[in-house]
């Protein structure tokens, strides 16, 4: 069985060649190699290295959930080279590598050569990688690619790939050209094509229904409810079809993926074990800016987000070997989430939270196995530009008290009472008055508790915080301390009732009803397809 690809650097995906492979020769010199119409070529005395994060094999993680115990790097090439795999491991503060196969290949023609291990009774932490040293000019590397040699795959899994979108057409559009080109019109991929459709969500209602075949990517006009109202009337569609879907994945619209990101993950998840079953699996985000730079591979919650193995330079053999370390994680952001479907009997849907921490609470509510690996990873735009503005501090501030109450019953009143004292006299010293209104408003709409979210029309409300950020705010220190004192009587009268209405009745806002109800999806639509 196929487990994924090799990747080269891409013009319209990532141009960063040492996430992709190495080349060097004696001395620590610079190898050359240059990308021709036969593939890799691969000068006399370079040495092509694939210890990296796109191209190494994570066999611990490969070990602790799957049925797969043996891999083989399978090399498509030709000319003089000598081949070797390696194992990567850290002992102590040192990398230690290990010599696992080796082969002496002379060909004049391309042939497909195998290098194997079985990695069965192997209890450490670290990768396998493919080395190829020319031996004489004319090498040629055309593909390569890891398999198993194990049983058939036992799973059957076919994912739902949900992107929610508002009014961003050109990402959109560009992803799903390459989705085209590089998995339904790609031979190589041949064992993914099948096992996977898309569900494009459309808030903003401009895209055509009928831009693409609909056996592949089917577009739905939604209510712009947000990113958790796109995301969860996409996983009501795959729960409505869950005789054909297994699971489903959660996908920014503004990032860049490459396909083969798609295939690892559908091809992990077919060999995972029984008990795994319930198994999620996630993406680290990387910096469209800094393409190298790894911002986030999880994260846990402490009030705040706080991100797992932030800014690790994947370039690093160290940073690739920090990866395969597993951490505790809360949550995983819907960038990139793949989930099994069961999760929504389980567990319900996200809450109605329009943005910001849907990810947080569902993550929480429901993970309880996240498996993050080397490769499977995004280009994500910075979040400083989205989170930037005032009307986001409205956001962030109530939904994260939400998040508390529901997961963190600690941070009572207190906690949150000095966060709102704390953060406005910040705001105040800086003068983001406007700021200052929002996280008032925050305060009082999280102080309706529940009922405030079963009445609220979502859309309608974004646009007036809309509205009032496009305008001025004047305040004097008299104003915000009347301000400050005031918002503290209504948090002492009314706490504990709306953080007791969130704990108790939450389902009533994560129900299928409810979101059919929110989304003006006809109920009885739901049970045809």
């Amino acid at each position: 069985m196929k487990l994924f690809n090799f990747r080269w650097p891409n013009e319209g995906i990532c141009q960063e060649q040492e996430l992709y492979y190495r080349a060097y020769a004696a001395g620590g010199e610079l190898g050359r190699v240059a990308f021709s119409s036969e593939g890799l070529e691969i000068k006399k005395g370079t040495v092509l290295s694939f210890d990296t994060y796109f191209n190494c094999f994570s066999y611990s993680k490969y070990l602790a959930y799957t049925t797969v115990s043996t891999v083989a790097a399978v090399l498509r090439l030709k000319g003089e080279v000598s081949i070797r795999l390696l194992a990567v491991r850290r002992q102590g503060r040192r990398i230690h590598r290990e010599v696992l196969a080796s082969k002496d290949i002379h060909t004049e023609s391309f042939e497909e050569v195998r290098l194997g291990n079985d990695f069965s009774m192997d209890r450490t932490i670290g990768f396998y990688y493919i080395e190829v040293r020319a031996i004489s000019d004319g090498a040629v590397l055309s593909g390569a690619y890891y398999a198993s040699e194990d049983m058939e795959p036992p799973n059957n899994v076919k994912a739902a790939v949900i992107i929610c979108t508002y009014k961003r057409e050109a990402f959109l559009y560009r992803n799903m050209e390459m989705a085209e080109r590089y998995i339904f019109q790609n031979a190589d991929l041949y064992f993914i094509a099948g096992r996977i459709k898309f569900f494009i969500i459309d808030n903003g209602k401009t895209i055509p229904e009928d831009r693409w075949d609909k056996n592949r990517i089917q577009v739905f006009p939604n209510k712009n409810y947000g990113g958790s109202g796109g995301f969860t009337r996409g996983i009501i569609e795959a729960h409505k079809r869950k005789d054909e879907f297994t699971h489903f994945l959660l996908m920014d619209d503004d990032i860049i993926f490459d396909a083969e990101t798609l295939a690892k993950t559908v091809s992990f998840l077919r060999v995972i074990r029984p008990e795994h079953k319930d198994l999620c699996i996630g993406a680290s985000m990387l910096r469209l800016d800094l393409p190298f730079l790894q911002h986030e591979a999880g994260g846990v919650w402490r009030g705040k987000c706080v991100s797992v193995k932030h800014n690790l330079d994947l370039r690093s053999i160290d940073s690739v070997l920090e990866n395969e370390v597993e951490e505790k994680i809360d949550y995983q952001g819907w960038w990139y989430m793949c989930m099994p479907l069961s999760v929504v009997d389980q567990y319900k849907l996200p809450l109605p939270l329009f943005i910001n921490s849907d990810d947080v609470d569902y993550g929480l509510r429901t993970v309880k196995r996240l498996a993050l690996m080397n490769g499977i990873g995004i280009w994500h735009p910075d979040f400083d530009s989205k989170y930037n503005r005032p009307v986001m501090s409205y956001y962030v501030r109530r939904n994260h008290m939400i998040v508390d109450v529901l997961h963190c019953p600690r941070a009572g009143l207190f906690i949150h009472w000095l966060k709102f004292v704390y953060g406005t006299i910040k705001l105040s010293l800086r003068r983001q008055y406007m700021a200052i209104n929002f996280i008032n408003k925050a305060y009082e709409d999280f102080l309706q508790g529940i009922d405030f979210f079963l009445t609220i029309d979502e859309e309608l409300l974004h646009r007036d915080l809309l509205a009032i950020s496009s305008g001025t705010v004047k305040k004097s220190i008299r104003k915000t301390f009347r301000d400050l004192t005031s918002m503290t009587v209504k948090m002492i009268q009314n706490y504990p009732a709306a953080a007791r209405s969130f704990r108790k009745r939450q389902e009533e806002i994560s129900s299928l009803d409810f979101w059919c109800q929110h989304l003006d999806i006809p109920r009885q639509l739901m049970e045809d397809k």
